[in-house]
């Protein structure tokens, strides 16, 4: 769904829209069994909202100011099974976008303009477990399936996701500024741009293990 229009005649305008995504995965398998029957999977669900909003505006005849906000989440569930897992070694992902951009261009005269330019770029993902485990129970070594992700050496893996929180988070601060110059020389019409950019980068990476983790 979209809509958009004049705020202000010939002045300031809005444009905004929000889809919504939902996918459901049933009667899957995957080869747990190995060299016997399908082993059957709980069913997967993915759900994406986004939503988008946009001003525009136009104060004088040489100047547009322009900004946008995005907003985007994604959220699955009993997904990362292996192909010879059980289902309570997968996990549930989420994912969080927020992108905001920011510019103005000004038309000085016929031959120079300017513009200025911010992004903002925010970034989460995430998983928790199907089957949460706590952090380092007990250790239970005659059915260590209990306490972590455990390979029995049959090529199988049960218990439990190897972790807990698994965080990875970026953000990202962007400036631009740019110039741009028309001039004639050499019998020739020259366009000459310069411009700088400054960028602020950051990744948080978080990881807990599931009980004892993978063992």
């Amino acid at each position: 769904a979209s809509l958009g229009g004049p705020i202000l005649a010939d002045r300031l305008f809005f444009y905004g829209s929000a889809n919504f995504y939902r996918q459901t995965e049933k009667d899957t398998f995957n080869n747990f069994n190995i060299g016997g029957a399908p082993n059957p999977l709980p069913d997967s669900d993915l759900d994406i909202n986004e939503y988008f909003g946009k001003l525009t505006s136009t104060p004088t005849s040489n100047q547009l100011l322009e900004g946008s906000f995005r907003y985007r989440t994604v959220a699955q569930t009993n997904t990362d099974i292996g192909t010879t897992g059980l289902a309570s070694t997968g996990d549930n992902p989420k994912e969080l976008d927020r992108i905001i951009v920011a510019s103005w261009f000004w038309t000085a005269s016929p031959k120079f303009n300017l513009e200025a330019k911010f992004n903002h770029n925010d970034n989460h993902n995430g998983a928790t477990p199907i089957d949460s485990l706590g952090y380092q129970p007990t250790f239970n070594a005659a059915h260590p399936e209990l306490v972590g992700n455990f390979s029995p050496g049959n090529g199988t893996t049960i218990g439990g996701t190897a972790l807990a929180i698994n965080n990875d988070d970026f953000r990202r601060d962007e400036y631009k500024l740019t110039g741009g110059y028309l001039s004639n020389f050499l019998g020739a019409t020259h366009d000459i741009r310069a411009g700088a950019t400054f960028s602020d980068n950051r990744e948080n990476l978080e990881r807990i293990a599931n009980g004892w983790g993978a063992i």
